[in-house]
This record gives structure tokens, C-alpha cells and sequence, in this order.
């Protein structure tokens, strides 16, 4: 029997990336009911799928052939539509990140999730990655004196890959954002700070013993859509850069400076459906390497939803985790805004 599958949200990540990789399991699941405010969109996507649709978040929680939701809606919606997921009685719920706005509403989705007994997963798909899951040992045990923690993603932008994922139904519109003031600037840096660094943002935090103590030193809008943030953290620095221009070679890697050595890992842009990532470590004279694997980070959140559905008992992704990390990159986005606010006055 397959697991039946609510999107709420029938956007560019529902579209890209959702619904390609459960057609790769469709031994394990069924799009069952699309939901987005926008009938157009939400009775085609749902035709590609197979499925019934509505505009309405109400209609898709009563359907009783919905047994998984995965939100996709707005940041700004996550929180009422996980509790309204989980507390209408659906046992797994995936959440797109960043998992909410504050960290006081995160605080009562996990409540009620757990009130209700509802699987609470966060789509934060790295951590997921068979290759950062086969390294993370390493990771851990060069944590100890590491110096420096680099996170440095150089993308095309998100619609290349988006048209290669699907044919849109409505293609995403690239609507360059406003730079006009300091406000504007800072703004637009917390958002590629959820938005891009994110991705990163939940591994570089379980490397960071002092993570509570981190503190944004510098950083800067280089343009639109790149970024620079460097942040102190006790012993460690770690430096976030980001870049979407052009058509360029994509790169996306994540780097561990330690004393005795030093992990790379090279991670799939988002929105392509390739492999897993790329892992290699110099440890004194030791060379090890992991991956590629056949299977990546999206197909990983999703196979875990499928084991919480029967056995509510596996989870990955511990409810304080959760928060941590939410608390950990709104303050990195939040400082770093605010250091440019400074610098501007400066």
C-alpha cells in the first residue's frame, strides 16, 4: 500500500523537486491532493500527479487519503500550516526550511507535534546526503581543532535548474530586488542567509561546540544574489560565500580546516537530481574518500517520512535539534544584516 502524499504549496521547489523525486518512489508513495491558492496552478500540477486538488489547506487536511503533508507554502506560513497538519491527525509532516520565521513559533510547532505524536521533519536536505552522512564521523572527529569551517556555493541561477527539474506550469518570475538603501541591502543579505547558506548552515552548527557564542565579524552584499559573511565562534572562524550569476560551473562545497587535517565536501547544486555529494580527507598521511552514492538528500527526507509512517519511533532529526538550528541561522541572518546596517554608518 503506498503512503499517501498532501502538498501544500504547489511552487517552484513542489514542482523541481518534490514531485520528480517521489516519481523515483513511487514504490513507496502516491500523490494524493494538491493544494495551492492558485486554482490554475493547483489543478495542473495536481493532473501531472495524478491527484485531486484545491485551493483551500482545510480541504487537503480533511482528504483521508493523505497520510504524509509536506509544506511548501511561504516561510511566513510554515508554522500555521505544520500545526494544522499535526493537530488534524497526518503522522508525518516535511517542512520545507527554513522551518519558521521566529523561533518562538518553531517553539510551538515542535509542542504540538509532539502533543499530537506527529513526525516533525525539516527539508534541510544536506543533512540527508548519503555522502555528508557517511563523512559526518570524520567530520566530528576533526571537529576537535578545527580552525576554520568555509561553506562557498557558486550557482547559476535557481531557474536553470529549476527547467531542467520540470516544465513549469507557471515559471517562477526573477524579480531583482530593491537596493536602494542600507535597509534594502540588509535585507536582501538576510535572505540569501536563509535562503542559499541555510543549506549549510545546520552541519556547520553541530561543528561549532561554542555555536551559542557565535558572532557575525563582517558581512557584505557583493550584489543581488552574492553574499560574504565571515563569523567568529570561539576558537573557530567560519567564512559563508555565495554567488548566483550568470551560467557558471556550479560548485557547492563545504570545507573543514583542523589541525591534524582537513574534509572537503562537495555537495549537488540544489534543484538537480544527480547523485549524492563528494567527500575526501587528508588525515596526516591518510587519504580516505566517500561517494559518490546513487541516491541524494531529497530521496533521503523522503524515504525517512516513509520509516516514521510505520514506525513513528525512527527519527533522525531530534525536536531540540530542530530548533537549534532555526535559532542558529536566524541569528547568523539576523546578525548579519545588522553588521551591515553598522558598517554603513560607520
Amino acid at each position: 500500500m503506498s503512503i499517501g502524499v498532501g502538498i501544500i504549496g504547489a511552487g517552484a521547489v513542489t514542482q523541481s523537486i518534490h514531485l520528480p523525486t517521489l516519481a523515483r518512489l513511487r514504490d513507496l508513495f502516491r500523490v494524493r491532493h494538491v493544494m495551492d491558492v492558485d486554482p490554475g496552478t493547483a489543478r495542473a500540477v495536481a493532473a501531472r500527479a495524478g491527484s485531486r486538488w484545491s485551493t483551500e489547506v482545510d480541504e487537503l487536511l480533511e482528504d483521508g487519503q493523505v497520510d504524509v503533508v509536506v509544506v511548501c507554502s511561504p516561510p511566513q506560513l510554515h508554522a500555521q500550516h505544520v500545526v494544522d497538519s499535526a493537530r488534524s491527525g497526518k503522522s508525518v509532516v516535511l517542512c520545507e526550511k527554513p522551518l519558521a520565521t521566529t523561533v518562538e513559533d518553531a517553539a510551538t510547532m515542535i509542542r504540538v507535534a509532539k502533543e499530537t505524536g506527529t513526525t516533525l521533519l525539516v527539508g534541510t536536505m544536506h543533512l540527508y546526503d548519503p555522502g555528508w552522512v557517511a563523512a559526518e564521523g570524520m567530520a566530528r572527529e576533526l571537529a576537535a581543532t578545527t580552525s576554520v569551517v568555509r561553506s562557498s556555493i557558486v550557482l547559476p541561477f535557481n531557474d536553470r535548474f529549476e527547467r531542467w527539474g520540470t516544465e513549469f506550469v507557471v515559471a517562477p518570475a526573477r524579480v531583482p530586488p530593491a537596493l536602494d538603501t542600507v535597509e534594502d541591502r540588509a535585507r536582501v543579505l538576510t535572505q540569501r542567509v536563509l535562503g542559499v547558506a541555510i543549506h549549510d548552515l545546520p552541519l556547520i552548527r553541530s561543528l561549532l561546540p561554542a555555536w551559542r557564542e557565535a558572532r557575525v565579524s563582517r558581512a557584505a552584499l557583493l550584489n543581488p544574489t552574492s553574499y560574504a559573511v565571515s563569523i567568529d565562534a570561539g576558537d573557530r572562524v567560519v567564512q559563508l560565500t555565495g554567488s548566483m550569476r550568470g551560467y557558471w560551473r556550479p560548485e557547492w562545497q563545504l570545507e573543514l580546516l583542523a589541525d591534524r587535517g582537513r574534509l572537503n565536501i562537495d555537495f549537488s547544486p540544489s534543484f538537480v537530481h544527480a547523485g549524492s555529494a563528494v567527500a575526501s580527507a587528508t588525515v596526516g598521511k591518510e587519504h580516505r574518500a566517500w561517494g559518490p552514492y546513487s541516491t541524494n538528500g531529497y530521496e533521503e527526507e523522503w524515504r525517512l517520512a516513509a520509516q516514521a509512517f510505520s514506525d513513528p519511533n525512527v527519527v533522525r532529526q531530534d525536536p531540540k535539534e530542530l530548533l537549534n538550528d532555526l535559532e542558529f541561522a536566524l541569528a547568523i541572518s539576523d546578525a548579519a544584516g545588522a553588521a551591515m546596517r553598522m558598517e554603513a554608518k560607520a
